[in-house]
């Protein structure tokens, strides 16, 4: 099971819940509060729904609520942005963003950069989503060798590529995209500033797409 590690960690800390999502993140609150590092798997990005009221009443502001009293490091773990099809295809970031604030919001292009925010949030003490894309499960990549060690700082924007005529800012499995139409582009002489996003709570906080802007005039969100 889970391609082994309950055989290598245990029962107790890999485990079954039953599939309703609002009990799944009721455990993982009262894990991370008790100084557990509980990661909680939601399997698709549309079956958050079923669990936001306890994600914006009970994690989103407990930090807050308590003036930094309490804290609950809680992981979320979801896919989503399959960017085809009917089912299992929905993407309501507006009002995941508008819902829970006071959770980290992370939408990683590949499974790559999930994996550093795995460990940037491991040693923290916030509540995150982690959304993996979907497409990318079906995609090749190149493993790195620190995979386990390396992270990714949150609020902080990823140039994919640099031009000057315009800023185009996407993130998740749009990212890819976004790319090859870049790579379309160069061949007609336009050169854009493609930017994945990578943290949507927090929002690129040192304001590098507005820098990207002011050379370039024009933006694609």
């Amino acid at each position: 099971t889970y391609e082994g590690l309950q055989e290598k960690y245990g029962v107790s800390r890999i485990f079954d819940t039953g599939i309703r999502e609002t009990s799944i993140m009721g455990k993982g609150i009262g894990l991370a509060l008790r100084g557990f590092r509980p990661i909680a798997e939601i399997q698709y990005l549309d079956y958050l729904l079923y669990g936001l009221q306890t994600l914006s009443d009970d994690l989103a502001t407990l930090h807050w609520r308590t003036t930094a009293g309490q804290s609950a490091p809680l992981i979320i773990s979801t896919r989503g942005h399959r960017l085809e099809g009917i089912w299992h295809a929905g993407s309501p970031i507006g009002m995941i963003i508008n819902a829970l604030r006071g959770i980290y919001l992370c939408v990683p292009r590949n499974m790559t950069q999930a994996a550093g925010f795995y460990n940037m949030l491991l040693e923290g003490q916030d509540p995150a989503i982690i959304i993996e894309p979907l497409n990318a499960y079906r995609l090749k990549e190149p493993m790195p060798k620190n995979l386990g060690e390396f992270k990714i700082p949150l609020g902080v924007p990823e140039f994919i590529c640099n031009g000057d005529d315009i800023t185009v800012v996407t993130y998740g499995s749009s990212v890819r995209v976004a790319h090859e139409a870049a790579m379309q582009l160069e061949e007609f002489g336009i050169y854009i500033d493609l930017v994945d996003a990578q943290t949507l709570l927090p929002f690129d906080i040192n304001h590098s797409i507005l820098d990207s802007l002011k050379r370039t005039h024009k933006v694609i969100f």
